[in-house]
Order: C-alpha cells, then sequence, then structure tokens
C-alpha cells in the first residue's frame, strides 16, 4: 500500500487523503441527516397515530355513556327518559365529530390499519339506524316499546364497542413498534381503560337495579363482581406506572382526581355502599337519578387519565417530531457544508499546496540544468513553500557565486598568461639585444682583424717571404682569423634565428 503511494505524485497523494476525509465527512452527514430524517418521518407517524388513537379513545367513551344512557332511557317512562336523551345529543355529537376525522385520516402507510379501520367504519355505519329506532322507541310509552330491541342494545352497541377497542390496541401497537419509548405511557394507558371500561360496567348494573327499585339479578351480580375484579388489578398498576415512569403533572393531576373522585371521597363510600346493598338484596338508600349524574362525574374521572396519558405520548411525539424536524435542517445544513469544505478543501490543496509544488519542482529541474536565470517560486510565502523557495534561492545564489568565481579564476588566470607572454617576449627582445651588441662587436673585431691579417700577408709577400717561418705562422694567423670570422657568422645567424 505504501509503495503505491510512493509511486504518486504528492499532489495526488493530499487530493486523495483530502478527497476521502471529505468523503467521510459528507458520508457522516448524510447518514446523521438520513437517521433524522426516519425519525422526524417516524415521529410524525407516531404522532398521527396518537391522535387517531385519542380520537378513538373519544368515541369509546362517549359510546359507552350513550349505550348506557340508551338502554336506561328505553327501561324508564317517557317524563323520566327526558333527563337521560339530554345527554345523548353531547355524547352522539362528540362521536360523530370524532369519527369525521377519524374516517378522514387514511394512514395508509401503516397496513395495520386497514381492517380496524373498516371495522369502525362499519361499526359506526349500523349505529346509526340503532340510533334512529332507539330514539322512536324511547318516545313511546313504556308499555309500548319493543322489548327486543330494549334487550338488544346493550349488546349490540357492545359490538360496536368491541371494534373501537380493537382499533385503539391496534394503534398501540404500531405506535410501540415505531417508537418503543411509548410502551409504558401506552399500557398505563390500557390498563386505565380497562378500568374505565370495567367501572361503566357496574355502573350499567347497578343502574339497571336502582331503576328497576329491585336488587341484583344473578347475572348483574357476576357482572358487577367481575368489573371490582378488573379495577381492583388493573389501577394498582396504573398507579405504579404513572409514579414511576414519571408521565408529567398532567397525568399525575388525573391519576389524583380519579382516586378522590371514584376511589376516595364521598363517591367511593357512596357507591360501595349502594352496590353492597344491591348484591345483600338490601335497599340501596338512593335512587336512579341520583346516582346517575354522581356515577358519571366519578367514571369520568378514570377516562381522564386514560386521556392525559394521549394527551402526553402526543405531546412527546410532537416534540419528538419537532427535535428530528430541526436536527434534520441541522445535519441538512452540516451536509451543504460538508460538501462546500469538500470542494473548498481541494481546490486549496491544489492552489495552494499542489500548484506551488509543481512549480517548485520545474524550478529545481531547470537549476539542475545549471539555468541560474529561472524565478523561484513562492518566496513571498510564509509557510513551507515559503521556507522550500528559501532553501531553493540558496542552491541558485551559491550557484551564480561559483559561476563568478570560476569566471573571475578565469580572467585572472587569462591576465597571469598574458603578462607571463609580454615578459617572455621582453626577455627575448632584451637577449637578442644583447647578443646582436656582442655578435655586432665580435663582427667588427672580426673584420678589423681579417684587414690586419690581410694587411699583414701583403706585408709579408712585399718582403719577399722574409723568413719561412715567418710566413708559415702568418698563414696559420690568416687562418685562425677566418675561422673566427665563421665562427662570428654562425653565431650572429643563430642570434638571428
Amino acid at each position: 500500500m505504501f509503495g503505491f503511494f510512493r509511486r504518486m505524485g504528492i499532489g495526488s497523494v493530499l487530493a486523495s487523503l483530502v478527497l476521502t476525509l471529505c468523503l467521510v465527512g459528507v458520508g457522516l452527514s448524510t447518514k446523521l441527516m438520513i437517521d433524522s430524517q426516519r425519525s422526524w418521518t417516524g415521529a410524525e407517524i407516531v404522532s398521527r397515530l396518537v391522535d387517531q388513537n385519542k380520537r378513538v379513545f373519544a368515541v369509546l367513551q362517549a359510546l359507552r355513556f350513550e349505550r348506557g344512557d340508551t338502554d336506561s332511557a328505553l327501561r324508564m317512562p317517557v317524563d323520566r327518559a327526558a333527563l337521560v336523551t339530554k345527554n345523548l345529543a353531547t355524547y352522539r355529537q362528540t362521536i360523530d365529530a370524532n369519527m369525521q376525522v377519524i374516517l378522514a385520516a387514511s394512514l395508509s402507510e401503516i397496513p395495520a390499519w386497514k381492517m380496524p379501520g373498516a371495522a369502525i367504519a362499519a361499526a359506526f355505519e349500523a349505529l346509526k339506524p340503532l340510533r334512529q329506532a332507539a330514539d322512536a322507541d324511547i318516545a313511546k310509552p313504556l308499555e309500548a316499546r319493543d322489548r327486543a330491541l330494549v334487550e338488544s342494545i346493550l349488546p349490540k352497541m357492545a359490538e360496536f364497542l368491541t371494534a373501537f377497542e380493537a382499533a385503539s390496541r391496534v394503534l398501540d401497537t404500531e405506535v410501540k413498534r415505531i417508537d418503543a419509548r411509548n410502551g409504558e405511557l401506552l399500557l398505563a394507558k390500557q390498563l386505565a381503560w380497562t378500568a374505565r371500561a370495567a367501572s361503566g360496567q357496574g355502573a350499567i348494573v347497578v343502574q339497571a337495579a336502582l331503576n328497576d327499585n329491585r336488587p341484583f339479578t344473578p347475572k348483574e351480580l357476576e357482572t358487577s363482581n367481575s368489573a371490582r375484579t378488573q379495577i381492583a388489578l388493573a389501577w394498582p398498576l396504573v398507579r405504579d406506572i404513572v409514579r414511576t415512569a414519571e408521565l408529567g403533572p398532567a397525568v399525575d393531576a388525573a391519576l389524583k382526581g380519579a382516586d378522590t373522585g371514584y376511589f376516595g371521597g364521598d363517591f367511593g363510600a357512596y357507591n360501595a355502599r349502594i352496590v353492597e346493598a344491591l348484591t345483600a338484596g338490601k335497599a340501596s338508600g338512593t335512587t336512579f337519578s341520583e346516582y346517575k349524574p354522581r356515577v358519571t362525574v366519578a367514571v369520568s374521572t378514570l377516562s381522564e387519565v386514560a386521556t392525559a396519558i394521549l394527551d402526553e405520548a402526543l405531546s412527546r411525539a410532537d416534540k419528538t417530531a419537532t427535535t428530528a424536524y430541526y436536527a434534520f435542517i441541522g445535519y441538512a445544513f452540516l451536509l451543504a457544508a460538508a460538501v462546500g469544505m469538500s470542494a473548498i478543501s481541494i481546490l486549496v490543496v491544489r492552489g495552494h499546496i499542489v500548484r506551488p509544488i509543481v512549480a517548485m519542482t520545474r524550478a529545481m529541474a531547470r537549476l539542475a540544468e545549471n539555468d541560474a536565470t529561472v524565478e523561484i517560486p513562492g518566496q513571498n510565502r510564509g509557510d513551507e513553500i515559503g521556507g522550500m523557495s528559501a532553501a531553493v534561492s540558496v542552491f541558485k545564489d551559491n550557484m551564480k557565486r561559483n559561476r563568478e568565481l570560476e569566471q573571475q579564476i578565469a580572467d585572472e588566470k587569462a591576465r597571469a598568461e598574458a603578462v607571463r607572454k609580454n615578459a617572455m617576449n621582453q626577455m627575448a627582445d632584451n637577449f637578442e639585444s644583447a647578443v646582436g651588441g656582442v655578435v655586432q662587436a665580435v663582427s667588427s673585431a672580426a673584420v678589423q682583424l681579417q684587414g690586419s691579417a690581410k694587411s699583414m700577408s701583403a706585408a709579408a709577400e712585399e718582403t719577399t717571404h722574409q723568413s719561412t717561418a715567418v710566413a708559415a705562422a702568418s698563414e696559420e694567423a690568416s687562418t685562425n682569423v677566418q675561422t673566427v670570422a665563421s665562427a662570428a657568422e654562425e653565431l650572429a645567424a643563430s642570434v638571428a634565428e
């Protein structure tokens, strides 16, 4: 691997490293953005599911009240039934308004909602003719009413309740699937609703007995005991979850209101006394008209706990969605910044590092070719490139200085050679002058000597060979003079050469 990098240029290595870091930053930013987008989308879906669940729960509560009041009104004379039917319009308005919103929300991204959604839509359509039949029957005198209708109201509307409860459970499951942090929250809501449904069942049989001014029938007693058992099992668990899970002050306040409004306070003892009397076959000491409004308020406190829990779940989902949304925006900006920084980093590496290094490499190559005229780039920079430029400039200056020294040495050598030549020429001229004078003097002396010899020879001849010895000496002297003259001439020729 390192061998591969060694074969690459510095620019390529730097660009590769910068590009790798940029890709890592972009990839990390992209992942965070995708995660936040998923969290945002999931939180929005949870928010819609919780809102849908809240509306289904509102329908459940109103439907339970409508069911109980419709059954009670069908069992009362017209004048007494008028007191009950006043509330039916309110319950129905609540149901109809929430059902419009429920049916309008398709929740197509939740496949599990398709069947329960269709079931509650069918139940709602089936409820409408049942309401009309009940209203028409309530307007009749008690003895003229349809007993089959009276006896079918509770089981038929129980089927509707079952459909809505199943839809609520599906919504709870989907919420927990998408965001498991809502597990305890929705468990507390389910338990609170179990207690609320059981209390409603108990209230219905009590109202039926009070309306007929009689004790519980065996079936009603069984229903009452079952309801009390469910409440006794569910409500302590609700208390434990609310107190340990820190579901917020609104849920705490609702729990306190239920403990006081249903289990404690005046209603708790009042309801226990009535149930005990009806179970024992004794007089309850109260009437339907007195019990009905009190139990309605008390049971509503249980519903308020479940509603507060759903409100808390919706609030959490909204907060999560908002947080995820801003995180998504932040990571989107981070991604854009990473892309921008990547581009800037690559441009900076290429323009601030790679190109100066390439230019420096070219300048050094020209210096290696003994080109001292090359301009060294980056001399004004204060970074490492500037340091390299300063170092290379030293080499350039040393090269120029060496060339100047070489030129100086060459010039000095040429001057010395010229001086030597001039000195040699001068010496030769002086020698020639000196030797030439000597040769000239010798030549003059030889000429004079030759003249003297000739004179002597002539004298000798004139004296007619005065003596043989003198003649021989004269002849020998003449020969010697000629030898000297020849030697003088040869010397003169040698000096001339």
